[in-house]
This record gives C-alpha cells, structure tokens and sequence, in this order.
C-alpha cells in the first residue's frame, strides 16, 4: 500500500486542558472522507476505531471484545436509542449481530441470546477537531506517556536503514534502495506465524537532523520479503507529493540519507475458498469433522481409496460411507469466492479444490500497483492461473514499474492480462507516436471488454473475486460499478488504500 499524502498531518502538536491532554491522531479530511478508520495511540497500548457519522465524531477502542475483530470495519447502526459499530466478524451470529454503542462502549445485542456476555465492552475517548486535526482525549498521565513515545525511537520498533540507491521511475516518483545501518531488535529469531509473507508492508519514517523521526507512512516493497528480514536490502516506490508531511521531505535526500523502518506488517490474510453464503457455521464445523476423520483414517493414501465419515442422517441415528471423490464433489459444489481478512489472527495457506478455478480482477491506479503485485505472484505459484489487471494511470510515463509488469504477464503465458489505460491524454505531445493503448478512466464498458463471463454470471465451479487499490475515491466509484453490474458475492470485493 503506498501513501496517499495530502495533509501534513506532522504539524499538528499535542495539547492540555483543565482534565485532560489531547493527542492528535488523524487529519480530519482523511476521517471525514473515509467515516471509519483505524488509528494507533502513540503509546503502543492499541488501536482505536474512529468514526465520523452526522457530523459526530465518535472513538472506541478497535478490537471486539469477543473475537478481537476490528471494528472499523464494521457498519454503523442504530439499536434502539444507541448508535453502535457492528462487529463484522459476526454479522449473523448472536441473533442478529454483535454491536458496540459509540457512546459508552457496552454491547448489545438485538435479540435474548445465551453466548451474549453482559460484561462485553470496548473503552471509548473524547474526541475533538481542532485545525484540520482529529484529537483524542486521555487521562493526563496517559497523554504524557503518549507524548513521550511520540517523540521517542523504539529499537524495537524502528530498524535505521539508509538509501543505497534511487531509481527514477515517473516525473513524479522513484524506486528507493534501502540497506540496513542498524536492525530492529527482536525477542525471537523465529519468524512471525501472523506475517503473510506474499501480502505485506511496512511503515517508514525519516530521520530529521535532531535525531527525532518524521510522521510514518505505510509503503509496500517491491521487492520480497526475506531479503528484508535478513536485513539485506528493500525497494521500495516512492511518489513524491510537493506538500507531503513525509515525501516532502523524502525528495530532498539523497544516498546516505538514513529512514527508520517498522516491522513488516501483514496486508491481506489469503484464506480458504469457502463460497458458502448463508451456510459459513455449518460449513466450519463440517471441516472440523473432516480434519479429526483424516486424523483417524492414516490409511488413506490416495482419493480414491475409501474412508470413513460419519455423516449424521436425517433421523440422527443411522451412518453411510463415503467415498474421497464422493466428499470432493460435496465440497467443489459449495465452492465460492476467494476470502480475504484486512485484521489476520494467523496466516492460513489456500487450497484450491479442483476443479474450481478461481477468477481475480485487480484494478488500481498509480502505486497502487505496488500490493498488485505481491498478490498476482502469490497467487500464481498457488495455482490461481486467471488475473486480470486494470491499470490506469495519468500518461504513458506515469505507468509505474511497467517492464516489471510485461515480464510478468510473459513469465505466466497469457494466464496474467495486464491492461492499462491512460485519463489525460490531451496531456501528451504527439500521442499517436507513443501511445497505442486504451484512454479514458476504467469505467464499465473497459471492464467488459477485459473481463470475462464468471465476472457477469456467477458460477460456482470459477468463482470470482475483484481487489481495488486506488485513492479512496477510485476504489469508492469502481466498487459501485462492480456491485450494480457484476454477477459477484459482495464478500469477494477488497479495498485496499494506495
């Protein structure tokens, strides 16, 4: 995910009331844009959903009580007199949904349920806007701590790396070549479980003169993860905002200058194909029952060789057996959509079930290209062999990384198509001599002329799925499209922020 800088959020500065100090957390333009995101305190002690709806601004923190899933991705409701945030993990479950009130944080529920717990709650903050910024209210001790850590380095947190090289790519953007000066300290030499590492980002801030550390922003690598972990080398592309809090400043180094890094953080948990609608409950516990059967069964070498599941008949009591292929079949007929999760307790590996043959459309703009990328690779060596992208860009120079995007759609055979159009052709001298490509935004007759029928007319046996990674508004429009005219799960569409 590359940054999208437009408010320099750096020259905002924390301050003190009679009872309370205040914290910037947010520009307000980016929350009233997006009406729900998720910040971090400054203090290492959580996440924070914040909200702006009717011109109300709301903070509680982001983890649901229950399953820790993050409630800013979650719909905003009114239950009864409360105004609450809807868990989105669980949309059907506790009779209706699981909701947290805006303004004292108790769940609630919409109907008596037995695994309802009274004692659930989530911490909500005063919030204010205060010029151009969103501002949340904690306990003066807190705000000190808070204040403190903003200013200070972590060595857990920070790795010092320096600019090896820079690589211009566009009038307006570079490839920047990190190499490490001093590495982030660990507990463990183990890897991290909850690290995807085909989807993932870090953030990056700058070392001012003083020593202190510029606002962060969020950048995904072009280049893989291990040489990073190693503490090797990492590429990333940089477009340079003339205002930017961080790009800035960024546009003025040059080799030797030195940043700090983060830990890399998983961008997109890539989960089983389940495609079960309405059936997801029953479907889990099914492949729980599964997994304990093949534990029993070490037998079974092959699919075709037999074994057994006990399979409870209408009545409850009587037992069948069932052939591998007999359960294979079972399970391509429930096939689906390709699920993804923005908040990952762990990273699950997929498995295809054949013969479903999966269908992804990406469609971005500018270094959104960049998550694009790590996703198509991915994807490929697991077998997912239909990827359609949509690239749009301003002019023919503005197509980031476009040799690494030919190699890639000929290293695949014709499984990657990769297509680019351009929005400002009246921008380019002689455009015949150098373009020969599509103009004009992605809008929906693009889309069906590059994308084919499963996109259209669902099907069961290849399933579709469609990621946007754009400027808010470039996802917000093409996501509409998408949903009034595609025949797709509404499940099987993901945001992610370039």
């Amino acid at each position: 995910m590359g940054a999208n800088e437009s408010v320099n959020t750096s020259q905002y500065a924390p301050f003190e009331d009679d009872t309370l100090s205040w914290i910037p957390v947010e520009s307000a333009a980016t929350v009233r844009k997006k009406s729900q995101v998720r910040v971090s305190l400054p203090n290492d002690s959580g996440d924070v959903c914040l909200i702006h709806h009717k011109d109300q601004y709301y903070a509680v923190d982001d983890l649901c009580p229950h399953k820790d899933a993050s409630l800013s991705r979650g719909d905003i409701e009114d239950i009864g007199d409360n105004l609450c945030v809807r868990c989105p993990k669980h949309r059907k479950k506790f009779a209706g949904g699981l909701y947290m009130s805006l303004n004292t944080g108790q769940a609630h529920v919409k109907s008596p349920c037995a695994k309802f717990k009274d004692h659930w709650k989530v911490k909500t903050y005063p919030v204010q806007e205060k010029d151009g910024a969103v501002y949340l209210g904690l306990p003066k001790a807190e705000g000190a701590a808070a204040v403190k850590s903003m200013n200070e380095i972590s060595p857990k947190k920070w790795g010092l790396w320096k600019i090896s090289e820079i690589i211009p790519r566009s009038h307006d953007s570079n490839v920047y070549v990190f190499i490490p000066v001093r590495l982030r300290e660990t507990d463990s030499d183990k890897p991290d479980s909850k690290l995807n590492p085909y989807s993932w980002h870090i953030s990056m801030s700058l070392k001012l003169p003083d020593g202190s550390r510029s606002i962060e922003r969020e950048y995904t690598p072009i280049s893989d993860l291990e040489p990073f972990q190693k503490g090797e080398r990492v590429e990333i592309i940089i477009k340079l905002y003339p205002d930017g809090a961080l790009t800035g400043k960024l546009k003025n180094c040059g080799v030797g200058d030195e940043v700090w890094f983060s830990a890399p953080q998983t961008t997109v948990k890539t989960q089983i194909f389940t495609g079960v609608k309405d059936k997801k409950d029953k479907k889990d516990k099914k492949e729980k029952k599964e997994k304990k059967d093949k534990k029993k069964d070490k037998k079974a070498k092959d699919d075709g060789e037999k074994y057994k599941t006990e399979v409870a008949s209408p009545q409850g009591d009587t037992k069948k057996q069932k052939t591998a292929q007999e359960d294979q079949q079972e399970q391509n007929s429930a096939a689906g959509p390709l699920n993804v999760n923005f908040n990952p307790e762990e990273v699950q590996v997929m498995t295809l079930r054949p013969p479903v043959e999966p269908y992804v459309a990406l469609m971005c703009g500018g270094t959104g290209i960049a998550p694009m990328i790590q996703l198509t690779k991915h994807w490929q060596e697991i077998g997912i062999n239909k990827i359609y992208m949509l690239d749009s860009n301003h002019t023919p120079v503005d197509i980031l990384l476009r040799e690494e995007l030919a190699e890639l759609e000929a290293q695949f055979n014709g499984d990657v198509k990769i297509t680019h159009t351009i929005t400002k052709p009246e921008k380019v001298p002689d455009l015949e001599s150098c373009w020969s490509g599509r103009t004009g935004r992605i809008d929906l007759a693009l889309m069906k002329e590059c994308l084919p029928e499963p996109f259209w007319k669902a099907d069961p046996q290849r399933p579709a799925s469609v990621v946007f990674c754009g400027p808010d508004l470039f996802n917000e429009s093409l996501k509409k499209i998408c949903e009034e005219h595609m025949d797709v799960n509404p499940k099987a569409f993901l945001d992610l922020e370039a």
